[in-house]
């Protein structure tokens, strides 16, 4: 990749002193950049954020195998099957309290969902911390947010019920 510059300058250490610097100044510069020269793209290192899911998976391997710790990949698979299954848990959380609210309660409903809502991210940080300390294993640290919401939409659901 040719980068082309113009109208500025540039400094540069003295090899000899590098207290002091050279300064250069031009109207017209040409730099050639040597941008992934060896390099395959699809072997370029990505984020764990963005990888897919497949990557992730080989991606996992690869450092098991060199005996890596790989807690930080399994904490990204973990939460986003996680985050995929969570409208089930609010679903199964909405349903009772959609069902017993009336239309004077509406302000209260909307305040309900809000705390439900912050109940489940508090639980979704609290477990990817817990995961990254190794207190808890990650599949049960992510996961924990969807297990208390369903459980406590299932109690929910079985006493309305009841009613």
């Amino acid at each position: 990749m040719l980068l082309k510059l113009f109208d500025g300058s540039a400094d540069e250490p003295d090899t000899k002193d590098p207290s002091k610097f050279y300064k250069l100044e031009f109207v017209h510069y040409s730099m050639n950049l040597a941008l992934g020269q060896g390099k395959d793209p699809e072997n370029l290192a990505k984020k764990p954020k963005y990888m897919t899911l497949a990557q992730l998976e080989a991606e996992h391997m690869k450092l098991e195998a060199q005996q890596i710790d790989a807690t930080p990949l399994k904490i990204e698979t973990h939460r986003r099957t996680a985050m995929a299954f969570s409208p089930l848990a609010f679903i199964l959380i909405g349903l009772p309290l959609g069902i017993t609210t009336r239309r004077a309660q509406r302000s209260i409903g909307l305040g309900l969902s809000v705390l439900v809502f912050l109940g489940y991210y508090l639980f979704l940080v609290l477990g990817q911390g817990l995961a990254q300390k190794g207190i808890v294993t990650p599949g049960l640290a992510l996961w924990l947010g969807n297990i208390s919401l369903a459980c406590t939409g299932i109690v929910l659901l079985w006493r309305s019920s009841r009613r």
